[in-house]
């Protein structure tokens, strides 16, 4: 079954349907979570109420929409609101930075130096709002377009423009400033 017929399944109450559909998304809904948590076991918990979620309002979900579009925004929602309630999260617990074209300017450096511009462009992300920080992660690191990233967001397109030019802005300033 190819996942557009999976996607369609799942929406007639096909639990057999909405699992394939959840294992094969998981991963990237992972990290995408763990991004914005900062913590792989909080993530793993904010993806599986997230699909607990989907799955109990399947009825919701527009089986012609793509469901790992659906499914980001859900766990957007979920972690952006496990992000509310716990405002005291540390600076230090954030991942490594993947982004390939900041690797490949810094692997010029010397470690120390590489070091110390990690250090400070994840204290930089850190100190964005977390709806910056939630299009930024989807943006460069899960590769999601502009249009899906307001699906997932639930914004208008020209909103998460802004929000991405004014994270950069930020990040350059603090990373530069």
């Amino acid at each position: 079954m190819d996942f557009l017929d999976l996607q369609h399944a799942a929406y007639a109450g096909d639990a057999t349907a909405f699992t394939e559909l959840a294992a094969q998304c998981y991963p990237a809904l992972c990290r995408h979570a763990s991004y914005l948590v900062r913590d792989h076991d909080t993530a793993e918990d904010v993806v599986q109420d997230a699909l607990l979620k989907a799955y109990l309002n399947i009825r919701k979900y527009d089986p012609e929409r793509s469901f790992s579009t659906w499914a980001y925004k859900i766990v957007t929602n979920c972690a952006l609101d496990y992000l509310r309630k716990k405002k005291d999260k540390s600076l230090d617990d954030l991942p490594e930075v993947p982004a390939e074209e900041v690797n490949q300017l810094i692997e010029q450096e010397d470690a120390a130096v590489r070091k110390e511009r990690i250090a400070t462009l994840r204290k930089a992300i850190a100190k964005l709002p977390p709806h910056y920080q939630a299009v930024v992660n989807l943006y460069y690191w899960e590769d999601k377009s502009y249009d899906e990233i307001a699906a997932i967001m639930q914004k208008p397109l020209g909103t998460i423009k802004v929000w991405l030019y004014r994270a950069k802005r930020q990040l350059k300033e603090a990373c530069n400033g």
